[in-house]
């Protein structure tokens, strides 16, 4: 992959943790709710490059797992963002050792907002 397209996919993932958390904030949906429409919607999505839709709807998915876990963490959107971020930074450092999806979106997830805590300094 190009760096041009980690980026993208990093924003995606930013994205999914950012809109799960402000449906769950503003809409007052469950945290489950949020997480299934936005994977829902998601689904819909196709681009040119097919193993780049698969790509994108995963890292989206990853970072709404992320946000759904984050809700009564955060205080603020920028938090969220974070969050996602460790996501992403744990989802492609998986990538090599997870060969399919079983497992990996919510093991990133997990493991994003469990580095989000320790940063942070709450155990």
């Amino acid at each position: 992959m190009t760096p041009k397209t980690h980026l993208f996919l990093l924003f995606s993932c930013i994205l999914g943790s950012l809109v799960c958390f402000l449906l769950q904030k503003h809409f007052e949906f469950s945290a489950v709710f949020s997480s299934a429409l936005l994977g829902f919607s998601i689904s819909f999505l196709k681009l040119k490059n097919e193993k780049l839709t698969q790509e994108l709807k995963n890292v989206v998915y990853a970072g709404s797992f992320a946000g759904m876990s984050g809700a009564p963490l955060l205080v603020n959107e920028w938090k969220s963002a974070l969050m996602g971020f460790f996501t992403w930074l744990i989802y492609f450092a998986l990538s090599k050792h997870y060969l399919g999806i079983g497992g990996k979106l919510g093991t990133s997830a997990f493991l994003g907002v469990c580095l989000f805590l320790f940063t942070k300094g709450v155990s």
